[in-house]
């Protein structure tokens, strides 16, 4: 059973050019208001079709995006790209909103 307010939350080692996916099931939508990371990252709001990139980070990468209000669904998610030259960790939290 789905459980309205219930945490979403993960954190991933991410290769390379390669990115954490942030999607919710089909019927699902989230608020993601915490992603982390320490490397240089790229986000980019995505539609299935179309990824538009709107924040990335630069210099040694570390940080947090805190106390953001991202409402996802299934087909409005964000990626979050490791742009640094080695595996790094990129996680993410906030609650169900369906």
């Amino acid at each position: 059973m789905v459980t309205i307010g219930e945490i979403e939350a993960d954190i991933q080692s991410i290769a390379t050019t390669a990115a954490l996916t942030i999607q919710p099931a089909s019927g699902e939508e989230w608020q993601i208001t915490n992603i982390y990371h320490e490397a240089e990252i790229t986000i980019k709001v995505c539609d299935g079709t179309n990824e538009l990139p709107f924040e990335t980070t630069v210099a040694d990468g570390k940080g947090a995006l805190l106390k953001y209000a991202f409402n996802l669904t299934n087909t409005h998610y964000l990626k979050v790209y490791n742009d640094n030259a080695a595996s790094k960790l990129i996680g993410y939290d906030g609650r169900r909103t369906k």
